[in-house]
């Protein structure tokens, strides 16, 4: 009897030793799977969910009948003025050659719709994208703003895991040149920022609206301004309070009206400097498109 009891109490002394070990690591997740972060996320109301900020949501499908493509993009929690989130991505067509990837840049309209551009090296945009997604489908159109032609674009969400791009910029790296030109007659802007020391920059702005019109918003020629954050409010001058809000970003800079009202009637008709300007090189022996000398 005294060692079938012993050989109880020991094993009753294990089992407490073992749970005590036992219990901290549950409590602190390390006695199950850790989380790699790669777990699918989906949209809801038309908007990617906070979990896709770490991973963007990816589809796969075809433009018209015969253009398969790949697009990947996330939504950003950074407003773009009247509008709704900034989205960035990519988009690649899978029967070229290179595959290679192009950027996509663009926002939500009202949370639910996606209004997305593709931008060249140059800060051409050759084709742009209305869609809306659920779950499972992103389904719209594209159009390539050189022509009238629209394609059904109809892509089914896939899961291949891409991190989503950190956008965020920093202070010295927002100088150069921005463009955007929607086609040969269509909206074009420039947005010139260079740095002249540490205090001062010069800012330049122009834009023009579409063919045959081609009425313009010129009214930042170089102005002279203290060295800006990556993202400041600027007063255009010679108009009576017309602001615009600048926000730069890696590889783009986003303009937006803080008081639309206020510049309503600042240019010509329809003319604006509201736009997502793709920031490009400035290569030798490249043609200017701008008036000034100073870039």
């Amino acid at each position: 009897m005294g060692r079938k009891g012993t050989t109880v109490s020991r094993m009753k002394m294990k089992s407490i030793i073992l749970l005590w070990i036992f219990i901290p690591l549950l409590s602190s997740g390390q006695g199950t799977p850790a989380r790699t972060g790669k777990q699918k996320s989906g949209i809801k109301n038309g908007i990617l969910n906070k979990a896709t900020e770490q991973y963007d949501h990816c589809w796969k499908g075809f433009i018209g009948s015969g253009i398969p493509v790949f697009i990947h993009f996330c939504s950003h929690s950074i407003r773009y003025g009247k509008y709704g989130n900034i989205v960035s991505g990519e988009i690649i067509y899978l029967n070229t050659k290179k595959q290679q990837p192009i950027p996509l840049i663009g926002y939500t309209d009202s949370g639910k719709h996606f209004i997305l551009s593709e931008y060249a090296k140059d800060g051409a945009v050759t084709g742009i994208i209305y869609a809306n997604a659920d779950k499972e489908t992103l389904k719209g159109t594209w159009s390539k703003p050189s022509s009238e032609k629209t394609y059904i674009l109809q892509l089914k969400a896939c899961d291949t895991l891409i991190r989503s791009q950190d956008i965020t910029t920093n202070p010295e790296d927002i100088f150069g040149n921005y463009y955007y030109r929607y086609g040969e007659k269509g909206y074009s802007g420039e947005l010139k920022l260079r740095k002249i020391n540490d205090q001062i920059a010069l800012f330049y702005m122009f834009s023009v609206t579409s063919a045959p019109a081609r009425n313009m918003a010129d009214l930042i020629d170089n102005d002279t301004i203290p060295i800006p954050a990556a993202t400041f409010t600027y007063k255009v001058p010679d108009t009576d309070g017309c602001r615009i809000k600048v926000q730069f970003f890696k590889q783009f800079v986003v303009v937006s009206y803080p008081d639309e009202d206020a510049c309503r009637n600042a240019f010509g008709h329809n003319a604006t400097y509201e736009g997502i300007y793709y920031k490009v090189p400035l290569l030798p022996g490249k043609k200017r498109t701008d008036r000034n000398k100073n870039f």
